[in-house]
């Protein structure tokens, strides 16, 4: 008998919740992946062409690393001072508090591509 059952949902092994647990983060953690479900709440918020801008500024941002850190900048849209380990590791809270981020200071993502671009023309670094 193996004693690792799952107590709390039986008839799944130790080793199959592991398993699955390894999945989902190898998903999670997939750029592929977190470029879609960056992709999906943009689209939802703001439509396909800000999505657009969404996709772009994290990719310049982070190429869709979530748990990417440079210097006090961390996560997919390296944000300033926000790099606990908490925070990294909450894919959707990342990507909600990222389009609120946009939405509050630039209103639309194309605009906050506009001023990285601009930055990016003055001093050689992109940022926004």
């Amino acid at each position: 008998m193996d004693n690792r059952r799952n107590i709390i949902t039986p008839g799944i092994s130790y080793t199959d919740r592991q398993v699955n647990l390894a999945n989902e983060q190898r998903i999670r953690s997939n750029p592929q992946t977190i470029k879609e479900q960056i992709y999906e709440a943009a689209q939802e918020r703001w439509g396909v062409e800000e999505a657009d801008a969404v996709i772009w500024i994290v990719n310049k941002e982070s190429s869709f690393r979530q748990y990417i850190k440079n210097g006090n900048c961390c996560g997919l849209f390296q944000r300033l001072n926000r790099c606990s380990d908490s925070i990294l590791g909450d894919l959707n809270g990342q990507i909600v508090e990222g389009l609120d981020y946009i939405q509050s200071r630039y209103q639309t993502p194309s605009e906050a591509k506009r001023v990285w671009l601009e930055h990016k023309e003055k001093t050689g670094h992109g940022w926004y």
